[in-house]
């Protein structure tokens, strides 16, 4: 027998959401803005889709706070908080390196999310967005080392053997 009933958003559960609302609507500020000054059309086109999936997120996150009876957070918005006329500031590979920095911490807090959250459909939600997340990741890197400017750990040898410190 199954039992049917309503399940409340946990404590846990509506930071994450107020947290992803909140990162959605910055990204969608700073990515507008570079799309404004961006010269080269392989980083146009990420940030292009970046735009995108932070418009999906926001319309997904603002579901589910209405079907929850919750206010929409006053998240970051580009006619109150970007200065579209500014001069380009941001050379384009700095633009590719800030993407790809913005999405390792994107990667980082929807493991968290998934981790924290309970009920399934919030748990669903997190495990698109890691998918989405982890997809984009790959496709920033490999832009990175198209151009030739991804910056990669250092090399090591392999050691002939053992050795412990003394």
């Amino acid at each position: 027998m199954q039992t049917e009933h309503n399940v409340k958003l946990t404590a846990s559960e509506i930071s994450q959401l107020w947290s992803a609302y909140m990162n959605s609507s910055m990204c969608k500020c700073i990515f507008t803005y570079f799309l404004e000054t961006v010269e080269d059309n392989q980083i146009r086109s990420i940030l292009e889709q970046s735009l995108e999936l932070a418009d999906v997120h926001l319309k997904k996150l603002s579901e589910i706070f209405n079907k929850e009876s919750y206010p929409i957070p006053q998240g970051f918005n580009v006619k109150n908080d970007v200065n579209m006329t500014a001069p380009r500031l941001f050379s384009d590979s700095f633009v590719l390196y800030f993407i790809k920095s913005m999405g390792e911490i994107a990667l980082s807090f929807y493991a968290a999310s998934k981790v924290l959250v309970v009920r399934s459909d919030i748990d669903q939600y997190f495990s698109e967005c890691l998918s989405e997340m982890n997809k984009f990741d790959t496709m920033v890197k490999d832009v990175l080392l198209s151009k030739g400017i991804f910056i990669r750990s250092p090399y090591l040898n392999p050691p002939k053997e053992v050795r412990f410190v003394e």
